[in-house]
């Protein structure tokens, strides 16, 4: 179980760091994506070209048009939704998104080797202020740099 924020600005972009058990930072700006991992001292980097969709919590940064292209859509009710990429090469088989009152309240996802991740999101802030800035990472001196 893992705690922490969870920032996002369409298209695109998100910052998600957790804080327990361990730190993690996992942040792009739309065209690279980092991870790092201070306990390790360790940042990867990847340039995300045509594979955004291969990172799964760019599917809440994407547009709803973006959606329909590259995901078949089924309404589950109660304000669930399945979606299932329409190519083999994604990075995970199947995310279900729950809403309450109309915010995102969970995220189930099962991955390419069928493990279960569930994201349960609180304390959601609809189109607050938001700087481009947060979106790009300063790599820490002293850290190994690992591009993938």
């Amino acid at each position: 179980t893992s705690t922490g924020k969870l920032s996002i600005l369409r298209p695109g972009k998100f910052y998600w760091k957790t804080s327990v058990p361990l730190e993690q930072t996992i942040l792009t700006n739309g065209k690279t994506l980092w991870v790092y991992e201070p306990d390790l001292e360790q940042v990867t980097v990847k340039a995300l070209g045509t594979s955004l969709d291969k990172t799964p919590l760019l599917i809440l940064t994407k547009r709803n048009t973006d959606l329909q292209k590259d995901f078949t859509i089924k309404v589950l009710g109660d304000s669930r939704y399945q979606l299932t990429p329409k190519t083999a090469q994604s990075g995970f088989k199947q995310v279900t998104l729950q809403f309450k009152n109309g915010v995102i309240s969970e995220l189930d996802l099962i991955n390419a080797l069928n493990r279960k991740t569930l994201i349960l999101f609180n304390n959601v802030k609809l189109n607050p202020r938001i700087s481009d800035k947060q979106f790009n990472f300063k790599i820490p001196k002293g850290v190994d740099v690992v591009k993938s």
